[in-house]
């Protein structure tokens, strides 16, 4: 049985199109607490290996308090260090934060578009546009949304996410779709087509 089989016999044993599912994301544990070494205080401390990059000169914004003057080292694609003034990391790629603040990427749970594309729009084209003009302002992650409607434009759109997932591209990751609704108050519908709208 194909993909597309087995999710429309979900959905329609669902009785409905409303869910939100994710592909396995995952948000790394933090480590609480400092430790001093070498004279400089580290906020936080993983594990050095190769392939590094520092961001320094920022304000760091952590769990617990935002950093100024703090140094971020990513090492291999994960935050080795968080610290306190400008560390010395020999053979890093640097980057001068030049004061502005450095977060965490944003993830986004509930998004329908941006960049001029909206993720109703009906080609893959439109999901890539979206992930890229959100990569420029800080969200690396995100589940598009999809408002209640047509069970037929659902699943063409079910599809175009897939295929858009599935591609190498530069923009924010899609970790799965939030198909919002139709189980709603027609009181609180929002944006909501009243047509599809469900008595739950």
């Amino acid at each position: 049985m194909s993909n597309a089989q087995n999710r429309r016999e979900f959905l329609q044993k669902l009785g409905a199109f409303s869910l939100a599912a994710g592909a396995g994301s995952v948000f790394p544990g933090v480590a609480s607490g400092s430790s001093k070494k070498e004279g400089r205080e580290k906020i936080y401390v993983g594990n050095p290996n190769q392939q590094k990059l520092k961001i320094y000169n920022g304000k760091v914004i952590t769990p617990f308090r935002v950093i100024n003057e703090g140094t971020v080292v990513v090492t291999d694609g994960k935050i080795s260090e968080v610290s306190v003034g400008n560390v010395e990391v020999p053979g890093a790629t640097e980057i001068d934060a030049q004061g502005n603040f450095i977060s965490p990427g944003f993830i986004d749970i509930h998004i329908h578009g941006g960049g001029g594309s909206g993720f109703l729009d009906g080609s893959v084209d439109a999901f890539l546009e979206v992930a890229r003009a959100h990569s420029e302002h800080g969200t690396t992650a995100m589940f598009p949304t999809a408002l209640s409607g047509d069970k037929e434009v659902l699943l063409r759109n079910i599809d175009l996410y897939e295929k858009a997932a599935g591609m190498d591209y530069d923009g924010a990751q899609f970790l799965g779709l939030f198909l919002e609704g139709p189980y709603y108050s027609m009181d609180h519908k929002g944006a909501q087509d009243p047509r599809y709208i469900r008595d739950p």
